[in-house]
């Protein structure tokens, strides 16, 4: 019995030595893995003691049916680029005062400009407003950008009816087209965009699970696991690498842009419902031969891409005509080839011009002598 003992207690001690060498190995190799979504997890769930994590560095945040929002109050840069409203920018009452005229931005990131555009201030919609207020002296303009990066119609629908209409504002300004070419690219097309995209998922953690992560090595197990959780949203059924391009044209031929169309009308004839003017400004890209520069896992989509956003601003265009609005063609605006940081998003001067070019586009809509007031609910 005593040999058995000493042997079982050799086994125990070496054991021991073993799990704790694979431990120190394990807390090594931890600290030097890279800043992924598997590590920035486990490191929120070991400092954290909220129910859900996977959301707290990011500028984006689920909601329950709005699919994603901005976080307010978030900080980058050296600027608070989200406000306390949810919007990016400066601060504004809720309430609007009775002597302001409230300009509605709605768009993707090529709106929102974060994070290419550093600095709010330097946005497009920014940029309006303080040329508008220099335009009208003795009237005051309020121009709210109410992006999201990539934001497709039906976040753009879902905002504007759940959020933004409550803030009356006296014109919508819809500058899209972009991210609605994406949904075309893959199979079983569903208007909703349900073959497109899913509910992101937000990472429950336990108090299992935080006991576990007391160990290196099931640190390392759950930063695998987790490498690939989408904490906003999902895109499905697969991403652009995976993507046939020859089937992906051949989709994008055959399908007609229905939802952009649903989504798009909708927000016309609410907000005009609701008083406001409305003015649609196209999606403006790179030319094709550049515009897959900055995302390799969509080089060979370009012909498909270019298809999709061409079809969708013929939708823009159709609509503007049905209700009677001003339609602003990308091809009327010279945006150059070095002022653009992909294939969509400007620099500063870039954003300039976009303010430039909208802004011709919101006097015309305006006329020479904008009336001020409160848009009729």
């Amino acid at each position: 019995m005593t040999g058995r003992r000493a042997n079982i207690l050799v086994t125990v001690i070496v054991s021991a030595a073993c799990i704790g060498a694979l431990e120190i190995c394990a807390g090594i190799i931890f600290r030097r893995m890279p800043n992924g979504n598997g590590k920035r997890l486990v490191t929120e769930a070991m400092h954290s003691h909220d129910r859900f994590v996977g959301v707290k560095d990011s500028y984006i945040i689920p909601h329950p049916y709005l699919l994603y929002t901005l976080r307010p109050g978030y900080k980058e840069f050296g600027y608070t680029q989200i406000n306390s409203l949810g919007y990016r920018g400066h601060e504004f009452p809720y309430e609007k005062p009775r002597d302001t005229y409230r300009i509605l931005c709605l768009g993707g990131s090529t709106t929102i400009s974060f994070p290419f555009i550093k600095n709010p201030a330097d946005a497009w919609p920014a940029l309006l407003e303080r040329r508008l207020n220099a335009l009208y002296p003795g009237r005051h303009f309020e121009v709210i950008n109410a992006g999201l990066g990539y934001a497709t119609s039906a976040e753009l629908l879902a905002g504007y009816m759940f959020r933004h209409r409550y803030l009356k504002p006296d014109m919508v300004v819809i500058h899209e087209g972009g991210n609605d070419s994406d949904p075309l690219l893959f199979e079983n097309y569903d208007p909703e965009y349900s073959h497109f995209r899913a509910a992101g998922v937000r990472v429950m953690v336990g108090g299992f699970d935080r006991a576990l992560l007391h160990s290196n090595i099931f640190r390392l197990l759950y930063l695998r696991h987790w490498r690939l959780v989408p904490t906003i949203y999902q895109q499905q059924p697969y991403g652009f690498d995976k993507l046939s391009r020859a089937e992906a044209l051949e989709r994008v031929r055959n399908t007609y842009p229905l939802g952009f169309e649903r989504n798009l009308d909708l927000i016309i004839h609410t907000a005009q419902d609701d008083g406001a003017r409305v003015m649609l400004a196209g999606f403006v890209a790179e030319r094709e031969e550049l515009f897959t520069k900055a995302w390799p896992a969509m080089r060979g989509l370009e012909p498909a891409i270019m298809l999709g956003i061409h079809k969708n601003l013929d939708v823009m265009e159709q609509l503007a005509a049905r209700y009677h609005v001003l339609y602003l063609s990308p091809a009327d605006v010279h945006i150059k080839d070095e002022w653009f940081v992909d294939g969509c998003h400007l620099n500063e001067e870039g954003e300039r011009v976009k303010a430039d070019w909208i802004l011709g586009g919101v006097v015309r809509t305006l006329g020479q002598t904008p009336t001020l007031g409160v848009a009729k609910k």
